[in-house]
């Protein structure tokens, strides 16, 4: 059974959610797959300072999800590392640690998840 919150979610504000984040995408672990997944994209740089006092630079996207869209098999499930998402023009992005900062956290309110991501494909 649906909560209160889910059901209101459901019904007003989810819609307004989908239409303010912008992307479409699919969210894979291992064999499982769900498509048509509403987030939003954040490109950036990242930089990883090596122990012989070298960077090293790649690509990276921090990417927000809600919660309530991120499952398997219609379970709503916490996001981990390995998981990937894959942008509808084939792009795929895996939620990997970067340096110092967590792989997933929930973003205040508890509504949404941050994910950080590294570029697997282009």
């Amino acid at each position: 059974m649906a909560s209160p919150f889910d059901t209101l979610w459901a019904s007003t504000a989810q819609a307004a959610f989908a239409a303010t984040m912008g992307d479409t995408v699919s969210i894979r672990r291992g064999t499982n797959t769900t498509t048509g997944v509403t987030a939003q994209k954040f490109l950036g740089e990242r930089f990883v300072n090596l122990d012989d006092g070298g960077r090293l630079q790649y690509s990276g996207c921090q990417w927000i999800i809600a919660k309530s869209a991120y499952t398997f098999d219609g379970v709503v499930v916490d996001p981990k590392s390995g998981d990937r998402i894959v942008e509808a023009g084939g792009e795929i992005w895996e939620i990997s640690p970067q340096a110092e900062m967590a792989e997933v956290s929930e973003l205040p309110g508890g509504t949404e998840w941050q994910l950080l991501t590294k570029r697997v494909t282009k």
